[in-house]
């Protein structure tokens, strides 16, 4: 069984055309390889490590995998990862191109239960209908389902948001609202929180030096991100 996602409304169609145009026209600031976008990955990777507890056999879907900073690090731990994004102009800028494709989130090309764990990072608040793109996640993945969002409460994102078109719906990224997006349904939701200080693109690098020393998990209004990781109910056990 293929792609099972509900047809789209024609204001998200019109939105996401938008953002389209806009993700086929422009790259990352900073490359994969750039000291602080690597610093970025590998803490959520260490972080991650032993929550979803993958094995090296383990088949890992990046949805949103842009330019590579995260499939590119995460590859490292499996050699089963795959990333999907729309965006053709991300994707030739990929470092492991022939481990990805070009394809819509919200019909995955995949059969169901294909991968042991599917995630996005901060690719939903690019989306009008976030959920739809989150159900198809749970219908690829046998396991687990991972999503960062940015976090609205954290001022310097909040006012990103509101300036630029391109991240506005941001603001309405919270853990309720994300909560909210995931059908519980044979799934459970077994993380929730706020997380990181680091902003990839952004963070200049006398201030990195300084919030590199800072722990993951941060208060609400301090983390860059908000971080849920959800699993299926027969996956019980994998988790402590």
């Amino acid at each position: 069984m293929m792609s099972a996602s509900k047809s789209k409304d024609p204001q998200s169609m019109n939105e996401d055309s938008k953002q389209r145009e806009y993700w086929n026209s422009t790259v990352n600031k900073r490359s994969y390889r750039h000291p602080i976008v690597e610093f970025f990955a590998k803490q959520r990777l260490e972080y991650l490590r032993p929550i979803l507890k993958l094995s090296a056999e383990d088949r890992l879907l990046d949805i949103g995998c842009g330019d590579g900073f995260s499939t590119f690090y995460a590859s490292r731990d499996t050699a089963n990862l795959f990333g999907v994004d729309r965006s053709t102009l991300m994707l030739e800028h990929h470092p492991t191109r022939s481990r990805v494709a070009c394809a819509d989130a919200y019909a995955l090309p995949f059969r169901n239960n294909s991968f042991d764990a599917v995630w996005s990072w901060e690719l939903l608040h690019h989306m009008l209908q976030p959920e739809l793109a989150i159900r198809e996640m749970q219908r690829v993945s046998s396991k687990y389902v991972v999503i960062f969002e940015p976090n609205r409460y954290n001022l310097a994102l909040f006012l990103y948001g509101l300036f630029k078109r391109e991240e506005r719906l941001l603001l309405r990224s919270t853990k309720r609202f994300l909560r909210r997006m995931v059908d519980t349904e044979g799934w459970e939701i077994c993380l929730l929180e706020n997380c990181g200080a680091i902003l990839p693109n952004a963070t200049p690098h006398f201030l990195f030096k300084l919030l590199r020393h800072l722990p993951f998990r941060l208060p609400l209004l301090c983390g860059i991100s908000i971080l849920l990781v959800a699993k299926r109910v027969e996956a019980s056990g994998r988790l402590e």
